[in-house]
């Protein structure tokens, strides 16, 4: 389960991560994503390009609608880091 906690969203229960600030071309793809009509995107990007963070900015703006969401973590190619930011 989610909660808001000091203006950060955590899944109770694990380690809290501190949000970071989206860059220029992260905030891009956040705002051209939540003001658009379409409901299915694909977010290209090479590994550590920043996706993770633009999928936790738009699954936190689900939450703070009252919505849900689903992430789906590979098993092969996931990281400690990712686990815990997930």
């Amino acid at each position: 389960m989610f909660r808001f906690l000091n203006n950060t969203f955590v899944l109770l229960g694990f380690e809290i991560i501190e949000k970071r600030t989206p860059n220029a071309e992260q905030r891009y793809v956040i705002d051209k994503i939540l003001n658009s009509d379409k409901k299915i995107f694909l977010i290209h990007g090479v590994t550590g390009s920043g996706k993770t963070e633009v999928y936790m900015n738009l699954v936190e703006d689900c939450i703070r609608e009252g919505k849900s969401s689903i992430v789906l973590v590979p098993e092969i190619g996931t990281n400690s880091t990712d686990d815990r930011k997930i």
